[in-house]
């Protein structure tokens, strides 16, 4: 990449940089961010704001290019038509120079892609290093084109046609070094047949992939399918779920109503939905009711007094009782 030297951007010499972006003349006005400040620093000759400001023997002041263009075809000034003196040497205006170096200025290339601003003093080195939108010389040898800066690593990598490249069957052997221009004849004239080959391996590897992408898109579609069932078996079992509870409750708020024994339980399951310890609650109430069911079994098989059977006598306590001397 080419750089100007360090001597070139401190002289009064015209810049290099500046030169390829006005291509001659004085500053343009729409640089300056401090607009009304430049008003009394306008080149009568192109109403730009002076460049390199020099002061003719009249004490008006130009852009030096501007001047020096003038001077070429007449050698009186630009204002009052006066005739210079024969020796055209004119100093340079350091008051109007330095003032205008404070300003501040956006790039010369701001109606593009950069956005630097700055002072009008650092415009020259910001051109000379890091505005991306100056074009300079491919470096390739052979290449004679000129490509923006910021686009110059591309240019180089995907369009230079005089990069050198080595063969894409380097790996089979060919130690081929050519120009990316020539890489299309080359290839056609020494790998006709391996390329052959690779078009026919890749429209097999082609057709595989269409058959292996279809059964993939197949197996996802059952896979969706099936998910959406079991999660629709979940959803049916959970309100069902729900529903068994909710009868289980209230039966057991039914049966047990007013009983004290089993309050607890009836609190616990007031919300059968939201309790946790619901089913171990359930199999203790089943416990509970299964010793409930064999108490009263129990009972049932116990006989009361007044529901005993009357011991059958014998014919000797019947004799006995007849008479009232029952023998023990």
């Amino acid at each position: 990449m080419f750089l100007a030297s360090p001597s070139l951007l401190h002289t009064d010499s015209p810049s290099l940089y500046i030169d390829l972006c006005l291509k001659g003349g004085c500053f343009p006005t729409e640089i300056f961010l401090e607009s009304h400040l430049i008003e009394n620093f306008i080149c009568p000759i192109d109403f730009a704001v002076c460049r390199d400001p020099l002061i003719d023997s009249c004490g008006h002041t130009f852009g030096k290019i501007c001047l020096t263009a003038c001077l070429k075809n007449s050698n009186k000034c630009p204002l009052t038509n006066k005739s210079y003196p024969m020796l055209k040497k004119f100093a340079t205006n350091f008051q109007v120079k330095n003032f205008l170096s404070g300003l501040k200025v956006k790039c010369l290339n701001y109606s593009l892609t950069c956005s630097w601003e700055g002072k009008l003093e650092e415009l020259e080195r910001h051109l000379a290093h890091d505005c991306g939108d100056i074009k300079e010389d491919c470096p390739i040898e052979g290449c004679q084109e000129k490509i923006a800066r910021g686009e110059l690593l591309e240019h180089i990598e995907n369009s230079c046609k005089f990069v050198k490249m080595k063969c894409l069957f380097e790996c089979q052997g060919c130690q081929e070094m050519m120009n990316s221009k020539d890489f299309p004849f080359h290839l056609v004239n020494h790998h006709y047949e391996e390329i052959f080959q690779s078009v026919k391996k890749f429209d097999f590897l082609n057709k595989e992939k269409e058959i292996y992408e279809k059964k993939y898109n197949d197996l996802l579609t059952a896979f969706f399918l099936v998910d959406n069932q079991r999660k629709n078996l979940i959803n049916e079992l959970k309100e069902e779920n729900t529903l068994l509870k909710n009868r289980l409750f209230n039966k057991i708020k039914k049966e047990t109503n007013g009983k004290k024994e089993v309050s607890s339980l009836i609190n616990s399951l007031e919300f059968p939905n939201k309790n946790e310890n619901f089913d171990k609650i359930f199999k203790g109430e089943v416990e509970m009711k299964k010793k409930t069911n064999a108490n009263s079994l129990k009972r049932n098989l116990t006989p009361s007094r007044k529901q005993m059977p009357l011991k059958k006598k014998s014919k000797g306590e019947e004799m006995c009782f007849s008479c009232r001397n029952v023998k023990n």
